[in-house]
């Protein structure tokens, strides 16, 4: 019965094509069998086999402070980019701190770009990073992530490449209110106004002045705002990079671009490899109104420091004046306790 079985299963082998037989033996096991042993190769494996065409993800980095779960500021351009995978650093792939280390962060990215391609069988990756976004994954390039791991393209919005000019004004003010003595009342006002932290790791590695040659092989396109108050154009331009400067029409001047009807466009372009160059009369307009916004944002953030600072100042003399008076009334609080000892024992 068995020999019967053998030749049997020999006979039906010999039946089918060649190409199917050869199919069946790299596919594994039928699916039905799959789910019903538990599965023995990874769910990619099939995936790949009925999913017809070029697989492409679109890898969103948020900016600085930012919670990677929320989507809302990402979904126009992921409407935008239907033909893209869309996953982000930290929500769907990778862990990111947000306030952590930028470089640790850039090396989490090109681990996670890495395993997409090699388990998800991914044949192009596109990054997009709006402000710090952008410095982690250029921090991802320095960690070795390159066109080799299907990288295609890398778009930046609004992102501090070359350092950033505010995380040095910053730390700055810091270094001199700790000279000061009143660290933790600068610390205390900034994070109470703007949700910061003085002493975040990325505010300590996008103070450093850095330059950045794009990769090889791989579309970088930058998108900046002439008035950013938060990131000049000399913050932002990398030479040989394509670049696009806006003159500060945006309702949103900060990473704005995905929010705007006229920009959205050639930032889709840019992750789809397209050239976003062309000169434009709004474009021209704003390289020449670069440097002056660049002095006079430079001086409203020195302002702004100095009145931090001088804040701190008077913050810290006010909590030593409260301190000492708080001290006065405990030691009057003592001493009309030991009067009121002194004449109970007495009217004894």
């Amino acid at each position: 019965m068995t020999a019967r079985l053998f030749r049997l299963l020999v006979l039906g082998l010999a039946m089918l094509p060649f190409e199917a037989a050869l199919a069946y033996a790299d596919d594994g096991p039928p699916q039905t069998l799959l789910s019903a042993a538990g599965r023995l190769r990874p769910t990619e494996t099939i995936e790949r086999v009925a999913a017809p065409g070029v697989v492409k993800v679109l890898v969103s980095v948020p900016g600085y402070m930012s919670d990677p779960a929320d989507t809302s500021y990402w979904q126009r351009l992921y409407d935008a980019t239907p033909e893209y995978r869309h996953v982000g650093l930290g929500r769907d792939i990778g862990t990111y701190d947000t306030r952590g280390s930028v470089a640790v962060s850039g090396d989490a990215l090109r681990r996670s770009v890495q395993r997409l391609v090699t388990v998800d069988d991914v044949d192009a990756v596109a990054l997009v990073g709006v402000s710090q976004g952008g410095n982690v994954i250029k921090a991802s390039v320095r960690s070795g992530l390159s066109s080799r791991d299907n990288l295609t393209t890398i778009t930046t919005l609004s992102s501090p490449l070359n350092g950033s000019t505010t995380a040095r004004v910053i730390r700055a003010a810091d270094s001199v209110a700790t000279l000061l003595g009143v660290h933790d009342q600068l610390r205390w006002l900034v994070k109470s106004l703007f949700g910061a932290d003085v002493e975040d790791a990325a505010l300590a590695e996008l103070e450093q002045p850095d330059s950045f040659t794009p990769p090889p092989h791989i579309g970088f396109t930058q998108f900046y705002i002439t008035g950013d108050l938060l990131v000049s154009s000399r913050d932002a331009t990398v030479p040989g990079a394509m670049h696009r400067n806006l003159t500060p029409f945006l309702l949103e001047a900060h990473g704005g671009q995905i929010n705007d009807p006229r920009t959205l466009p050639p930032v889709v372009d840019a992750i789809r490899g397209k050239d976003v160059t062309a000169p434009t009369a709004e474009s021209t307009i704003a390289e020449l109104l670069a440097p002056p916004a660049d002095g006079l944002r430079d001086r409203i953030l020195l302002g702004l420091a100095i009145l931090f600072v001088s804040a701190a100042v008077v913050l810290g003399a006010l909590e030593k004046v409260v301190a000492a008076a708080k001290a006065a009334l405990d030691k009057l609080d003592h001493a009309l306790t030991q009067l009121k000892r002194i004449l109970v024992v007495s009217a004894r």
